[in-house]
């Protein structure tokens, strides 16, 4: 049975419930990519399974966003490193989301979003309101009220109807998608 030694801190345990990285964590998260986030007062770092640093914890905020990337803030900005803590994209960004596929970040700067690929190249043009991540070559993006899905090259695939609201990215080659509209044949 998993015993944790530290009151009100976070440690890791295996399937055996034998403690393997110490109770000394305010804040954990899970591995992804071979690292957590961990956080120990207002202060934010990263470990690998050993429970070595690979990221000192000495950022406002940290956030594994896929594929053993981090997004990390400074000055209320976002930047990214890989899972060895090497900064890989200044902090430039209002804000990063998930890689989920294809190596495409949805990214945010001057409220208009994009994508980046991990290595900080921007990849498609920032004019986007709000966008999605990528799912099996799709990401739904919003534009001046009008919902698309985008193909990794930018290329509108798909315009939504008005009225109608996509609900998921693409899964298995489907996206769920919500009618408001009256087509006038229900019963």
């Amino acid at each position: 049975k998993a015993k944790l030694t530290s009151k009100d801190k976070w440690g890791y345990v295996n399937a055996k419930g034998e403690n393997k990285i110490p109770a000394m964590y305010d804040y954990v998260d899970t591995f992804e990519g071979g690292v957590a986030v961990v956080g120990i007062g207002s202060k934010y770092g990263a470990i690998n399974t050993k429970g070595d640093y690979v990221i000192q914890p000495m950022y406002d905020d940290l956030e594994a966003i896929g594929h053993g990337m981090i997004a990390f803030e400074q000055n209320d900005r976002i930047g990214l490193m890989n899972a060895g803590g090497e900064v890989v994209v200044q902090p430039i960004y209002d804000e990063l989301g998930y890689l989920v596929d294809n190596d495409l970040i949805p990214a945010c700067r001057n409220d208009k979003y994009g994508f980046i690929y991990k290595s900080g190249d921007e990849k498609i043009a920032f004019v986007y309101d709000a966008c999605s991540s990528f799912y099996e070559g799709y990401a739904v993006v919003y534009q001046n009220d009008v919902e698309r899905v985008i193909d990794t090259k930018g290329n509108i695939v798909m315009t939504i109807p008005e009225g109608d609201e996509i609900y998921s990215a693409m899964h298995n080659g489907l996206a769920l998608v919500r009618s408001y509209q009256d087509n006038g044949d229900r019963v």
